[in-house]
């Protein structure tokens, strides 16, 4: 089915109503322009723990590795740059594929230095597909077996266009239950750089997109990655622990089943960055005061 090799962004190409007014926002150090409607400001005000998680990952990742750089998928009007460049510096590929977040992210990437921006939606496969789009307070779902044409392509292909960032050591994707086609389409990329990867996981949304989670997590581990972290959907730590036990990934993905609101945010790591991975827990917990 073409649903289960496209991909949606936080800002996927929608149809063309009026687009809302843009407003000032603070987001972490910077004041960027968001769309009025935008939700994150709320969310960012009502829950301390909400999206500090990556920039808090990627500032210690940038403390122990030479030439470290991000690419960040789904990254809307450039919310996640702000949050991660208040923490540290260092380059960022910024892919989105919605045309008017796309527009207030070129606006917004002036107040950045080391940004590239890549407007682009991302899936499994390159083609082109029929599909219509629904925008709802910052994020958008792609509707297939509609009249518009839609042009998909991969991680791997956008990968080779920016050569600078063929050695990105963080991968970030948070595009509402397609991320793992997403990082399917940038196979190549994930084999080879064996990346930190940072990405949402909505297990009732990949289910409506017949993805299978556990198993995507099961194929990473056969390639090397051994370490997991999970975050609730409000930022805070919940767990940690290695990836090859499958019976408490499927627990924690059952859970979710039929909940709409809830998702994780998980953190992975490849078995050459094991001692990333232990001080950037120990950190963690000891952020939350965890013993």
């Amino acid at each position: 089915m073409i649903s289960k090799i496209i991909a949606s962004f936080k800002g996927a190409e929608k149809q063309k109503d009026k687009a809302p007014s843009l407003v000032n926002t603070m987001i972490g150090k910077f004041e960027i322009l968001m769309p009025e409607n935008h939700s994150l400001p709320i969310y960012l005000a009502q829950h301390k723990y909400y999206s500090r998680n990556l920039p808090r990952i990627a500032a210690i990742l940038k403390e122990h590795i030479d030439g470290f750089s991000m690419i960040d998928v789904g990254a809307n009007v450039g919310d996640t740059i702000a949050l991660v460049r208040s923490l540290s510096n260092f380059p960022i590929l910024a892919i989105e594929g919605d045309e008017n977040f796309y527009e207030v992210l070129n606006k917004n990437k002036d107040l950045f230095s080391n940004v590239e921006i890549c407007r682009a939606l991302l899936g499994q496969h390159d083609e082109a597909i029929h599909a219509s789009v629904e925008d709802n307070s910052g994020t958008a779902k792609i509707y297939t077996g509609e009249k518009n044409r839609i042009e998909i392509t991969t991680l791997d292909r956008i990968i080779k266009m920016h050569k600078s960032f063929e050695l990105s050591k963080l991968l970030k994707v948070d595009t509402d239950g397609f991320d793992v086609l997403v990082m399917l389409g940038g196979w190549n990329f994930i084999c080879s750089q064996k990346p930190v990867l940072f990405f949402e996981y909505h297990s009732e949304y990949l289910r409506q997109n017949k993805t299978n989670g556990v198993a995507f997590l099961e194929k990473l581990n056969s390639i090397g990655y051994d370490n997991v972290i999970y975050y609730d959907n409000y930022g805070k730590l919940l767990t940690s622990f290695a990836l090859n036990k499958t019976e408490l990934i499927r627990d924690l993905d059952n859970y979710m089943r039929g909940q709409e609101k809830l998702y994780y945010d998980i953190c992975v790591f490849h078995e050459n960055d094991t001692l990333l991975y232990e001080d950037i827990i120990s950190k963690e917990k000891a952020f939350f005061n965890y013993d």
